[in-house]
């Protein structure tokens, strides 16, 4: 390596053509790499959905959900499976293991599982596929005063154009399903004398369009093909069935025409209907890209749209990306600004211009080794890149000042350069790898978290080892060549009264107090000791609180609203329209326009539901957070009678919940729900939680019928008996239709209105096995309940989800799971001894990252430990270095006091950034402190010596760092709240690091010196 080092600085032209290769490679990968809001996700999960149709929740647990997750829970490599049963389905995430095969494998072998489980009739074919996190990159309305099929032609010809430009993928909403219903009315039917299935055949049999075979032979064969289909109601109508004997028109015995489905959600804009066509990207797909695509079919579909139609963009994701990367730039550009500052003010102005040049170039091998890794530019990485901003300065320095004072000592300006960069090899190469070490370990952390900030580590790793080819490669050879320039230039007068007066502080100030904490050790240690123990007591105290993961704000909120059953979905709407009011007031009240778009939604998932969408102005500088603006529409409710929910949903990115999540297991469905009220009344007795809720809610009232004695004894089955109600019910699926390229159901029922209730029912005829018929009363006994809605169920057990929210941001979700944790299980003990409870959400993702942290710390710790070793020649010194790492969490932790932050996971990833660069600051010291004692300097004037000498270095290297980072920490944007305590536990972490280094680690070398002097034969000269 010293021989490359030599040859570099030697040659004119080789350190810049690495230099221009360098930046024309990191210009290539920054056009090329993917740009993004936040990390792609890679999780290793599958979502299983089964269909059965008519099914109740209890009968699709009992009979489908049940059996399909025993057979998944028997595969080796399935770590968890979260099963809901809701009525006519079961859905299953299936979360596998670390070491599972890959995902495509384990689809074939959950479908192979399923394969071969008994399933009861009638259910439908499972769906097994890999959960892809899709990023949204805008929503597009159109809307008008149009009919739903004037706004589906438009909507499918804008769904055509987008995915032909580009967008990958597009979801349309707002569309209700359609279909063909052919409804007979019950006199009519009964007058049949045959069932529905029976027509519904004789209707798909002669509506239909295939191929017959070939006739003749070589160019005079000819294909024959039966076309008999009927693609519209009118014609449909017109079709021929034989009824009795008679041949028939079916418009004869039935009502045909195309419907729409009613339970489907309708959507409105500024009181007219509107179809929204969400745009969302997948993975390696940049954001900003697919904004330019977007932004250019607006204009071009936008002139072809009829009279009457609009189209409106909104909740342009790209825009929050673009605004949210914008500050973290504008603060990185601030804090290079003030390492500038801080270069040309402590080193000489060529020394300073080739130290600063570094940064640029060593982050442009880090955009390199990004796009080459397959990562993307977010704010999590551009976060790292803030970190790596003032660590990769502080190897340049180092090697820049040592050539520096080698150059004053006489040495030619090629010699210093390259005496410099050899001399400080070990050193530089022994912080880096330290440094790698302390960021290391969190690439170890599983789970969201751990996949949401891994480009911190990953960013910082990389540009510490692109800063290595830049130190020793490229500016050894610049100091050389620039050295030579102006080695005849003397000093100016602001450099020389600099000089002089940085000198006196080193000499009258610094050399003082080391003099002193080396002196006074015991005085020393107790200082650190005391201050780390009032540190503690801060946080075990709550003044510094921890939150697992602070939310990250999105400009939107949402209202969702539910109301009691069969309420007229007439006063659905006029509540929402009284809300959109009531919003327009808090931001008239407020003074500023903070609404951008709002959407209305109705029938979503019943007549009786219905919500607000709310897009807010993106801008970085709204005064009112989207938790002020939910506040304030809260108090403007006015609720209605019937109003059942009533929620407000705060916008937010990123892995945390922000929310209480608690899951109560237990076999017993009775007991379940017993205890779940239990636990709702105790958490609304706790201060701070609103909007309480389960997911066993009770639904519609459900008919539960047993067969009669009559019926048992005539032969009629459960089976048989369902079969025949989900026809009279449900109807008939007759076939499915290709119309304009969209496929529609023919369905044949009975007309609905004419079977909605028992007493209707209860009068069919079931035709029997024997060809007779019987009503239904005489066949089965009713008896009334309220419906489980939904079921859930984790690794085979039933199990229920209590979910709470804050009521305000200032609270604390910690505490809040840790009284759950503790009182409320306590007390469910009590009442429930045989149901369990599990906190899950942020709590159970807590657990497992500080689970993941302890191993990766360890490893860390043994890494450094180990090269500190190698680099001191010594398996004591490192002990002198480490030992101011834990110390250094006082100032972390006092920085988040004095700011009034929470400790977060990122403040944790903080402190093992500030792990690592304490120690870098302290190899160079101690690697002095060698050299020093090699030249037969006692152990005390070795380390006051080297810690005088090395304290511009220090001093620039912490400047530097906390530089790079200062401009965040002052970031007035709500919306770049949840990084300032990364940067606030690193930036006072160094700042309080200067007095360990500088003090502590001193006094604990000359002590571990003259503790090891007393096992040694040959005597040291020990200090008093």
């Amino acid at each position: 390596m010293n021989s490359i080092i030599e040859a570099f600085a030697k040659h004119r032209i080789a350190p810049n053509a690495v230099m221009f290769i360098v930046i024309f490679l990191g210009l290539v990968a920054l056009d090329r790499v993917n740009t993004q809001f936040l990390p792609d996700f890679n999780l290793n999960i599958v979502r299983v959905s089964t269909p059965w149709e008519g099914a109740s929740a209890e009968d699709v647990q009992e009979g489908l959900a049940v059996p399909v997750e025993q057979a998944i829970l028997g595969l080796t490599d399935v770590d968890r499976v979260t099963t809901t049963s809701i009525e006519g389905r079961a859905s299953m995430t299936v979360t596998l293991k670390e070491s599972a095969p890959p995902l495509d494998q384990m689809i074939t072998e959950i479908e192979k599982a399923i394969a071969v489980v008994n399933l009861p009739e009638g259910v439908g074919d499972t769906l097994v596929e890999e959960f892809v996190i899709f990023d949204p990159v805008a929503d597009v309305l159109i809307y008008g005063d149009l009919t739903l099929d004037e706004l589906q032609v438009i909507a499918d010809r804008a769904e055509k154009s987008l995915k032909g430009a580009g967008i990958t993928k597009v979801d349309i909403t707002g569309l209700p399903t359609k279909s063909i219903e052919a409804s007979i009315a019950v006199d009519d039917y009964l007058s049949l004398g045959s069932g529905l299935s029976s027509i519904g055949q004789q209707i798909a049999g002669r509506n239909i369009n295939a191929p017959a075979g070939i006739t003749g032979e070589d160019a005079i064969s000819a294909q024959l093909r039966i076309r008999n289909e009927a693609q519209r109601s009118e014609t449909l109508g017109r079709q021929l069935i034989t009824v009795n004997d008679q041949i028939l028109n079916l418009n004869q015995i039935a009502d045909v025409e195309l419907v729409r489905d009613n339970n489907e959600t309708r959507i409105y804009y500024q009181n007219l209907p509107a179809v929204k066509l969400s745009l969302s990207r997948t993975s390696g797909e940049d954001t900003l890209e697919q904004a330019e695509i977007l932004a250019q079919w607006q204009t071009d579909f936008g002139a072809e749209l009829p009279q009457g139609a609009e189209v409106r963009v909104y909740n342009e994701a790209y825009e929050f990306v673009q605004s949210r990367i914008s500050i973290i730039l504008n603060n990185g550009l601030g804090g290079l600004v003030f390492i500038m500052i801080v270069l040309f003010l402590f080193l000489n102005h060529r020394l300073a211009w080739w130290v600063a040049a570094g940064v640029p170039v060593s982050f442009f091998a880090t955009i390199m080794f990004l796009e080459l890794t397959g990562n993307s530019i977010n704010v999590i990485s551009l976060l790292g890149f803030l970190i790596a901003l003032g660590v990769i300065v502080d190897d340049a320095i180092v090697v820049g000042e040592n050539a520096y004072a080698n150059m004053e000592k006489g040495d030619d300006p090629e010699t210093a350069a390259i005496k410099a960069a050899k001399r400080m090899l070990p050193a530089v190469l022994a912080s880096s790898v330290t440094t790698v070490a302390a960021f290391l370990p969190l690439l170890l952390v599983g789970g969201p978290s751990g996949a949401f900030t891994k480009g911190v580590p990953i960013v910082v790793i990389m540009a510490i080892l692109a800063s290595l080819i830049e130190c020793f490669i490229i500016l050894p050879g610049h100091l050389a060549h620039s050295f030579k320039k102006g080695q005849v230039q003397q000093p100016s007068k602001f450099r020389v009264k600099f000089e002089r007066g940085f000198e006196f502080i080193r000499q009258r100030i610094v050399r003082v107090l080391v003099t002193k904490a080396v002196n006074y050790r015991a005085t020393t240690f107790a200082f650190v000791v005391v201050a780390l123990v009032l540190s503690f007591m801060l946080v075990g105290s709550g003044r510094v609180k921890f939150v697992f993961f602070p939310a990250i704000q999105a400009p939107e909120i949402q209202l969702q609203a539910e109301f009691s059953e069969g309420t007229d979905p007439a006063v659905v709407t006029d509540f929402l329209v009284n809300m959109e009011t009531a919003l327009a007031t808090v931001e008239r009240n407020s003074g500023e326009a903070f609404i951008d778009t709002i959407v209305r939604e109705t029938n979503t998932g019943s007549p009786e539901r219905g919500g607000l969408y709310v897009q807010l102005d993106a801008s970085t500088e709204r005064a009112l957070t989207n938790a002020d603006i939910i506040k304030q529409w809260r108090a403007e409710v006015a609720a209605p009678a019937g109003l059942k929910k009533l929620n407000f949903v705060e916008g937010q990115q990123g892995p945390s919940s922000n929310g209480v999540s608690i899951r109560l297991i237990n076999e017993d469905l009775g007991q379940l729900k017993r205890a779940t009220d239990f636990v709702k009344e105790e958490l609304a007795a706790l201060t701070g939680l609103i909007e309480i809720e389960d997911d066993i809610p009770l639904g519609s009232e459900q008919l539960d019928l047993t067969l009669t004695a009559d019926a048992v004894a005539l032969g009629v089955t459960p089976a048989y008996l369902a079969r025949s109600l989900r026809e009279y019910v449900d109807g008939f699926a007759v076939q499915s239709l290709q119309v304009d390229g969209e496929e529609l159901d023919v369905v044949l029922r009975i007309n609905e209105a004419q079977t909605n209730s028992w007493f209707a029912l209860s009068q069919f005829p079931v035709r029997l096995a024997n060809g007779d018929s019987r009503p239904l009363a005489a066949l089965a006994q009713p008896s009334s309940e309220r419906a489980i809605q939904q079921l859930s169920r984790v690794d085979g057990e039933l199990s229920s989800v209590i979910t709470a929210k804050l009521a305000d941001r200032s609270l604390n979700l910690t505490e809040i799971n840790q009284t759950i944790d503790t009182n409320v299980r306590a007390q469910l003990r009590d009442r429930f001894p045989n149901v369990r409870l599990d906190v899950e959400g942020d709590q159970a993702s807590q657990a497992e990252f500080f689970a993941d942290v302890k191993i990766g710390g360890m490893l860390g710790l043994l890494l450094m430990f180990i090269a500190l070793a190698w680099v001191f020649e010594s398996w004591t010194w490192p002990i002198a270095v480490m030992s101011a790492i834990p110390f250094a969490l006082t100032g972390a932790i006092v920085g988040h006091w004095v700011l009034g932050l929470e400790l977060s996971v990122l403040s944790i990833y903080g402190l093992f950034g500030l792990s690592g660069i304490i120690v870098n600051d302290s190899i160079v010291l101690v690697s002095f402190y060698r050299e020093l004692r090699k030249q037969g300097m006692d152990i005390k004037d070795a380390v006051v010596e080297a810690s005088v000498q090395r304290f511009r270095a220090v001093l620039l290297t912490t400047l530097t760092t906390v530089g790079g980072l200062m401009p965040l920490l002052f970031e007035p944007s709500f919306d770049a709240q949840f990084l300032i305590p990364l940067a606030a536990g690193i930036a006072f972490g160094l700042i309080y690091g200067i007095v360990l280094i500088m003090c502590f680690v001193p006094a604990m070398l000359v002590s571990i010196e003259n503790l090891g002097s007393r096992f040694t034969r040959k005597p040291q000269v020990a200090v008093a």
